[in-house]
């Protein structure tokens, strides 16, 4: 149809129109008039037209539309409503097939899907005319098919289950259908180099993953032909090795799941080989060695790389979160001065020194490919907004830590579609930090079998002096956080913040620590009294009985006066009073902080050095031990105090007893000092809070003494945080939170202020007023970072986290998938097409 109507002045005859001009064109303004309503009639009747076809309609007519064929409006998750009418159509043509039941399966809920009629997997006796040849008996001698078993794609003939179909029951009854869903999704990443085990020349075994971790391999993502089932190449899902063993030319290959090049050289399919590496196996001569459980290779005898190993694999994961090569070219920005690795610098340092020369107002590094990078970044940040991003669909390794120094307080650094094997430490001055979709892997750096190498040390530490520092985290997954609490805040959206160290028994408590003493000081009251607040109880009067001789007698009279208080209360059960050679040492409970005051009159806490000369912080509380029992003949431990390095320490002996740990870690640990109380051994920094950490070399040694402790999530300043999951506790000054799971202890200062609203929240958490918050304890599929399901609610997770976000979606970081959603959609359609009589389980294979 014509977008404009005839023209009017037009088609009048020449004289007319002549005759018009010269009389100032009166009659042109009057068939001008004409002519406009003539073309909104004309527009009219073309929208008219339009409007009878969903391709061409107005947006209001499309609810009209999908009434006149009966089609009942979804969730717009996948597909808009428009696209879903354009379907009806198609649909109807094959109502209650199998192919039309996957299809739908797979458009209403964005999975991959698969229906198996089970009443085709039942053993009965067969018409001669309807002949089902691939069900039948059980060929115990075909490994592959015996492998299927019991899966989505099983050929072997079942007896009846007369249970109601269900997730793992039920599924063989001759009026039940199963819809086999896959919810995690296949991520193909392109020219990666493989992770060697070792740096040692003539290396023969490889790691997939370059963080050097086991990961599974997936099937490559594929469109499913029309007019055809789904095969089990069509999943998104892992590769079984069995199918991998029997038609390795439908997995490997350029294009395909997996693809290997050796020294420059393609590695053909007839060389590669099935094997299961968890003892790196190496194969016959001529072959390479493939386990696609667990994402390693290896190489036979005298056939190792010399130029490592390049290769094009898929992995799975459950959405478009973290460091991923998946389409992120809204977040891509472009400046001036704009470096490109390798394109203009060989290394992301370069790239950094080019970039920052001359101190410009806004710099850019992209990284262009998928490459490991081995190098630790120094950031001397200056004046400059810097951006460093992968280019869209990559995802470049940085094995290394990022060191960021400098900075006036007024500029920014990004970090966007990286994975960092590594901490980020910000000792520069910066106005914001921000991390999208980035991975900063928790516990830094993983072993080969996937467990964090650095597990009790942040990934992010923001030092002291930014106190104007904004933080913002999108779509990323990262360790623990250590910030101050002056700090501006942290605001997470869509993320995973995951503490590596969560099953530690020591606790940081809250101590009170004298000034010092050169000898014990003369008490000028007779009455000896001071004022003590524990906590937010009332603050007591409390008398040393006896005059004493020394700082340890002054602790024995202090804490048993403390103690002898009448009030019920379990922090002054719990109150310590300790002395060292030259201070006295005053412990609460976790999270009970101590105060002590004069009394009117009486000096005595000034004399004692717990007034103005007192100073306030953090004891390492460990777990009661009555026997000390060191397994490693050399014991070694590793600690850091707060805003320091990490250093190491070899005790001078083994000990066998509390004392002479004391002792050994008194030696070992330099500003601190070691007590004992209540069996339990107790650490204090002479400046800071001081951790302790297993090493490389020992890890059994820290938590043997019972002094392995927990890292929290996040500890410092005020957090928001929407449709966040946290593995961790979290000890912040204040909080506002929505669609979130705490999987652990909230502790938050300011509780007058803020508000956690439809989130899991633990149980025993001091956190701000709540709305429509759960205490169920949240299930996941998998806990490691590393693994496809990795913080993915499991099937068995409560359903007020699985639906309980404020739109009925699950809480957490992956709210943005919309899964309940997802599943409603799917019931919806079924009601409308699944053939009568059947009943349909949905069953969940991922």
């Amino acid at each position: 149809m014509t977008n404009s109507a005839l023209d009017f002045y037009s088609l009048l005859p020449s004289l007319y129109r002549m005759r018009d001009e010269e009389r100032s064109g009166a009659l042109r303004a009057l068939l001008g008039i004409l002519q406009e309503q003539a073309d909104h009639i004309r527009h009219n009747v073309d929208d008219l037209y339009d409007d009878f076809f969903i391709e061409t309609c107005a947006e209001w007519v499309v609810p009209y539309i999908g009434d006149l064929v009966a089609n009942n409006p979804l969730y717009e998750v996948t597909s808009t409503r428009r696209a879903d009418v354009a379907r009806t159509l198609q649909y109807r043509h094959g109502k209650g097939t199998q192919r039309v039941l996957e299809q739908l399966a797979r458009d209403v809920t964005g999975w991959s899907a698969h229906v198996v009629p089970f009443f085709e997997l039942l053993e009965w006796t067969q018409n001669l005319n309807h002949l089902r040849l691939k069900v039948g008996s059980v060929d115990v001698r075909t490994f592959e098919v015996l492998d299927r078993f019991d899966g989505p794609f099983d050929t072997i003939a079942h007896t009846v289950d007369v249970r109601p179909p269900a997730q793992s029951s039920g599924w063989h009854n001759v009026h039940n259908a199963g819809f086999f869903l896959w919810r995690l999704f296949a991520h193909r990443l392109p020219l990666v180099e493989a992770r060697p085990l070792t740096n040692a020349v003539g290396e023969h075994r490889f790691h997939l993953s370059p963080a050097g971790n086991p990961i599974a391999l997936f099937h490559a993502p594929s469109e499913v032909r029309e007019q055809t089932l789904t095969r089990e190449a069509d999943v998104e899902a892992p590769i079984r090795p069995a199918a991998f063993f029997t038609n390795i030319d439908a997995y490997y290959g350029a294009g395909a799941s997996l693809f290997l090049t050796k020294d420059g050289s393609a590695i053909p399919a007839s060389a590669i080989c099935t094997m299961d590496l968890s003892n790196w196996t190496r194969p016959q001569a001529g072959m390479v060695a493939v386990d696609v459980q667990r994402g390693r290779i290896t190489f036979a005898t005298d056939e190792e790389p010399d130029d490592g190993v390049v290769a094009t694999y898929t992995y799975g994961f459950s959405g478009n979160l973290g460091g991923g090569p998946y389409d992120r070219l809204a977040t891509i920005v472009d400046e001036t001065v704009h470096i490109h690795v390798p394109g203009d610098a060989a290394t992301i340092t370069d790239a950094i020194a080019d970039a920052l020369a001359g101190d410009p107002l806004r710099a850019v590094v992209t990284i262009d490919d998928s490459r490991t990078y081995d190098e630790s970044l120094t950031i001397p940040i200056g004046h400059t907004a810097l951006t460093i991003q992968s280019k869209s669909t990559q995802r470049p390794t940085i094995h290394g830590d990022i060191n960021v120094t400098g900075g006036n307080g007024r500029n920014r650094l990004t970090l966007s579609g990286l994975l960092i094997a590594g901490g980020l430490r910000c000792e520069g001055i910066l106005s914001e930090l921000r991390i999208v979709h980035t991975t900063l892997i928790p516990g830094r750096r993983l072993d080969e079998n996937g467990a964090p190498i650095e597990s009790h040390l942040p990934s992010i530490f923001i030092a002291p002096s930014n106190t104007e520092l904004a933080v913002t985290i999108e779509r990323s997954i990262t360790g623990a956080i250590e910030a101050p609490s002056e700090m501006l805040g942290i605001t997470a959206k869509d993320s995973i913040i995951d503490s590596a160290a969560r099953d530690g028994e020591a606790l940081f408590a809250p101590a009170l620590v004298s000034g010092v003493h050169n000898a014990m000081p003369l008490l000028s009251s007779p009455q000896r009294k001071l004022v003590v607040t524990i906590a937010d109880l009332p603050p007591r009067t409390i008398a040393l009985t006896n005059a004493p001789a020394s700082l340890g007698e002054v602790a024995t009279l202090m804490q048993s006066a403390i103690r002898a208080l009448n009030d019920d209360a379990d922090e002054q059960k719990e109150t310590i009073v300790l002395a060292t050679a030259t201070t006295l040492v005053l412990l609460g409970g976790e999270r009970t902080q101590i105060r002590v005051t004069d009394f009117p009159g009486d000096p005595t806490a000034t004399e004692l050095k717990l007034t103005t000369e007192a100073r306030e912080t953090l004891a390492l509380f460990g777990g009661r031990r009555e026997t000390i029992a060191i397994s490693d003949a050399t014991p070694r431990i590793a600690f850091r105090h707060d805003n320091e390095p990490l250093a190491q320490a070899v005790l001078g002996s083994t000990p066998t007893n509390l004392t002479e740990a004391r002792d050994a870690l008194a030696s070992a640990i330099t500003g601190a000092s070691v007590l004992i109380a209540d069996s339990r051994l107790i650490v204090i920094s002479d400046a800071a809070r001081v951790v302790l950490h297993p090493t490389s070399d020992d890890l059994t040694t820290v938590r043997e003494l019972g002094l392995a402790s927990v890292l929290p999530a996040i500890t410092g300043p005020p957090l928001t945080l929407d449709e966040v999951t946290l593995l961790g506790a979290v000890d912040v000054r204040q909080l506002e939170a929505s669609n979130c799971i705490f999987e652990e202890r909230i502790r938050v200062q300011r509780r007058q202020t803020g508000c956690v609203r439809f989130s899991a929240v633990a149980p025993h958490s001091a956190a701000p007023r709540r709305f429509r918050c759960v205490d169920s304890e949240p299930a996941f599929t998998s806990r490691r970072y590393g693994d496809a399901a990795y913080a993915q609610l499991a099937i068995a997770c409560p359903a007020d986290i699985r639906s309980g976000a404020d739109d009925g979606s699950e809480m957490g970081a992956f709210h943005f998938l919309m899964q309940p959603q997802r599943e409603t959609n799917l019931r919806v359609r079924l009601s409308e097409y699944l053939p009568f009589g059947l009943d349909a389980a949905l069953i969940f294979v991922t």
